[in-house]
């Protein structure tokens, strides 16, 4: 396996990973399927909840491609290639035994991991070779990752989990905490992560006062809004609000113009900012004379949220779930 060759002196981890690909190339590859657990796939149906699998070592479980990912004993040195695998990490696991990290991680201003990585100064996991470098006996990718950059690593005999990370419901988050902690042995962890999390989401869902209307909520990212199908309705929706993009009859997260805005005209619009540029965003939406005119505008109800709030796709969600009340109903 190319973890011990790269041990070794006397040869490059660039010509080894070359190697490898023409291997891959040359004979193709193909994964145990019996005696797996069952994990996360978002389709056009949605994930499967994660249903469990036997508690002993070696342990496989199906990621995103349907690949039987085995993983012989718990994982000690785990690299993550993207910002919300992160976050999963780094809250299942020690933070020394991250190894590897998106960009994202070491943003100040963006990252939630800011403070572990500064700590640990794990490498950042932007392509084959580096993550190589850190010997590590569990990769995790997002669903989105470059096919080759998957590939490669999957064929140095690297476990390589890709995970589906574009999330549509608050619940496809709580199972994805679940699998992953099976997947990396921190069970206790993910238990204690799980409870949380759906204790946010119980509290959220309970949080609209007795008799209030459902506030009616736009969220925005620059010209971009977010409709059905999003996580951003699940968590609007679950805190009682009614999501205007979705009620305009948006799918997914697509482009809208100051017009159409206008002609929902909802009663609060939602922002996200880096911390400390706040103002500056809120600002540069009240710059459109057609937003300018919504009741949101005029009743002074353009929300920014701090990006780490507002951003995660992740057990951090839960800030966002606990935030998003307090705003609207003030509890």
């Amino acid at each position: 396996m190319i973890r011990s060759w790269l041990a070794q002196a006397g040869r490059a981890p660039l010509a080894l990973l070359a190697s490898a690909l023409l291997m891959l190339a040359l004979i193709g590859w193909l994964a145990p399927t019996a005696g797996v657990a069952k994990a996360n796939r978002i389709d056009n149906d949605g994930p499967p909840p994660f249903e469990g699998g036997p508690d002993t070592w070696p342990r496989t479980l199906k990621d995103f491609d349907d690949f039987a990912v085995r993983i012989e004993q718990p994982p000690q040195r785990v690299v993550s290639q993207y910002w919300s695998i992160d976050e999963f990490l780094y809250t299942l696991l020690p933070p020394e035994d991250v190894v590897g990290v998106s960009e994202t991680a070491y943003l100040p201003g963006v990252s939630n991991v800011l403070n572990e990585v500064e700590r640990f100064k794990p490498v950042v996991a932007s392509d084959p070779e580096r993550v190589m470098r850190t010997l590590p006996d569990l990769v995790v990718v997002a669903s989105s990752a470059r096919a080759d950059y998957t590939a490669l690593l999957r064929s140095t005999g690297v476990p390589v989990y890709r995970l589906a990370t574009t999330f549509t419901t608050l619940h496809q988050i709580a199972d994805t905490i679940r699998a992953l902690g099976y997947l990396t042995g921190s069970e206790d962890e993910a238990h204690r992560a799980h409870s949380a999390f759906l204790s946010a989401v119980d509290h959220a869902r309970r949080s609209r006062p007795p008799g209030m209307p459902p506030p009616r909520v736009l969220g925005l990212g620059g010209t971009f809004s977010y409709g059905s199908k999003t996580l951003f309705h699940d968590i609007v929706t679950t805190v009682g609000a009614t999501n205007v993009g979705a009620e305009g009859g948006l799918e997914g997260y697509r482009p809208v113009n100051s017009e159409q805005i206008l002609r929902w005209n909802p009663e609060w619009i939602l922002l996200s900012a880096e911390q400390g540029k706040e103002q500056q965003v809120r600002q540069r939406v009240l710059d459109d004379p057609a937003i300018a005119l919504t009741q949101a505008a005029q009743q002074g109800r353009i929300l920014v949220f701090d990006s780490r709030v507002f951003m995660p796709m992740s057990p951090y969600t839960r800030h966002f779930l606990e935030a998003l009340p307090r705003e609207l109903y003030g509890n």
